[in-house]
């Protein structure tokens, strides 16, 4: 079946946030798997260190002072050991594979509070033309 340049324009017309969706989640899947490393060193020490420690890679001994001091956080190297413990049943342990894993995660939660605020937004703009520039503001944006 041959689809012609009006098909085309129309088919993109009417799923044009469709698209822009689509786009955004490839891109939100490329960042997570082309992303190398951390940006801070607390994205290492502050969550990764702490998540190895409960799956018992490092002693607390060696964790930072705000470890003794209970003044970090839980929810993210919780989360992280949750995924690091599933994965570990399938007999992936690689860090580099549970590093891939744990931003695949990240990618997701933000790609879905995206959508969710662009679902909340869309409701209360009722102008359908503006549809497709908040979801290229939410989703293209970076």
């Amino acid at each position: 079946m041959r689809i012609n340049a009006t098909q085309c324009r129309l088919w993109l017309g009417h799923n044009r946030v469709n698209v822009i969706i689509g786009l955004g989640l490839l891109f939100h899947l490329l960042a997570a798997y082309r992303s190398a490393g951390f940006y801070q060193l607390d994205e290492h020490f502050q969550i990764i260190e702490f998540l190895n420690f409960k799956l018992g890679a490092v002693t607390a001994d060696t964790l930072p002072w705000e470890y003794a001091a209970k003044i970090r956080p839980w929810l993210q190297p919780a989360l992280y050991w949750a995924i690091a413990k599933t994965l570990n049943l399938f007999h992936v342990s690689d860090p580099y594979s549970l590093a891939f894993a744990f931003r695949l995660f990240t990618s997701m939660v933000g790609f879905v509070a995206s959508l969710s605020l662009f679902g909340w937004a869309r409701a209360r703009i009722k102008d359908p033309a503006l549809h497709p520039w908040l979801a290229g503001f939410l989703f293209l944006v970076w």
